[in-house]
């Protein structure tokens, strides 16, 4: 299929659902369309450039949950008075309390509504005469999940399914004087929280000195943590979302506070929390332990082999230092008795091959006597 084709078939599908969409909510039968936590436009068939004569129009909006509330407001309205104009009535029939209309006219002021129930019903009629614009209106739904935020602090804990939190009174009106106060955490201290404001109606000002909502990193309200204030007009279905916010940590302070005057309906926060990969985190705890196992057995392998050998080692060891040390001492006591034998044979030979040294005695005064009894005059070497 080719680029053409395929634009031609997208650009047809969207033709065929307007038009569908006009036959049903022009035809006898409201469409029904659900709301969400997303600010959604809703426009007259021929929206911006202009609708059509004698028309009798149908939008039944529901909340899809029993009890829980819309919010209304029109963005532009350009109806041809006082043939054409539009109604809102607070539940799913005409025969309920009318919100407002029939309205007709031109006004770029926005005009907020809000219902006591789950259903919204607007109806538009035209004439056979002159034709304006249209109408494009935002609807928005949302549980009341405030807590008890305005009395004391009040705890959330976010999840991988995003959740939602709102103002006091959703989608009624705050209350004047108040500063509620809630804390968004993440389920684990490894995690981090999303937060986005889908929708926020805050009294306008430049510098928020009125009523405001304000955003804090962390669980602490201080200022070298405080990343976001906004007080903006109402958000609209074609607006972005007012903040993208990622916590450094695993939490979030968030504070609305208001004076005396001029309340409006709050805010929509969608948030939700990033999980830490647990799953590669197990498998690098489990590989990492069986490495530990696996080097833990390998050592303790290696240690025991090195005490085998070292036992073994020892076995072989002992006869050859027993032996060293037996053949050492029998050297020694060798050497011992070879040097004793040396000298006794020495002193043997000297015993026997001595030279005596007879000293000479001193001549015995002379006496008579006769030629046979004479001593030598001097000494005699005698040998034995």
């Amino acid at each position: 299929m080719d680029l053409w084709t395929s634009t031609f078939i997208l650009y047809w599908t969207v033709l065929t659902t307007l038009f569908e969409n006009a036959l049903s909510q022009c035809s006898g039968s409201p469409l029904t369309i659900t709301a969400t936590e997303t600010p959604t436009k809703l426009t007259t068939a021929g929206y911006p450039t202009a609708y059509s004569n004698d028309l009798y129009c149908e939008w039944l909006v529901d909340s899809g949950v029993a009890g829980q509330r819309l919010l209304l407001y029109s963005d532009d309205v350009d109806v041809n008075c006082p043939g054409d104009s539009f109604t809102i009535y607070n539940g799913n029939s005409t025969t309920d309390a009318i919100l407002e209309g029939p309205t007709c006219g031109n006004s770029a002021t926005t005009n907020v509504f809000w219902t006591s129930g789950r259903y919204a019903l607007l109806t538009f009629t035209t004439d056979a005469s002159t034709v304006q614009r249209g109408l494009q209106m935002t609807y928005v739904t949302a549980a009341d999940t405030s807590g008890s935020a305005c009395t004391a602090e009040y705890t959330l804990t976010a999840s991988s399914t995003p959740q939602y939190l709102t103002s006091e009174g959703f989608p009624g009106k705050y209350a004047s004087n108040s500063n509620c106060r809630w804390h968004i955490k993440a389920s684990t201290t490894l995690s981090t929280v999303f937060l986005e404001v889908v929708f926020s109606d805050i009294e306008n000002d430049d510098s928020c000195r009125y009523d405001k909502m304000v955003i804090y990193d962390g669980s602490y309200v201080c200022e070298n943590q405080l990343i976001h204030t906004e007080c903006p007009e109402r958000t609209s279905a074609d607006s972005t979302p007012s903040s993208n916010l990622t916590s450094s940590g695993d939490s979030f302070t968030i504070i609305l506070s208001s004076d005396t005057s001029f309340e409006r309906h709050g805010f929509i926060i969608k948030y939700y929390e990033h999980f830490v990969n647990y799953t590669t985190t197990t498998f690098s705890t489990t590989s990492l332990t069986s490495s530990v196992a696996m080097t833990t057995k390998g050592n303790t392998a290696l240690l025991s082999e090195q005490q085998t050998t070292t036992s073994q080692n020892l076995q072989i060891s002992i006869p050859i230092m027993v032996s060293c040390a037996i053949a050492g001492a029998a050297t020694v006591l060798g050497v011992i008795a070879l040097c004793w034998m040396v000298k006794h044979i020495k002193a043997k030979k000297r015993a026997k091959k001595g030279l005596i040294t007879v000293r000479a005695i001193a001549p015995l005064p002379p006496r008579r006597t006769t030629a046979l009894h004479q001593r030598p005059s001097s000494s005699v070497l005698a040998f034995v």
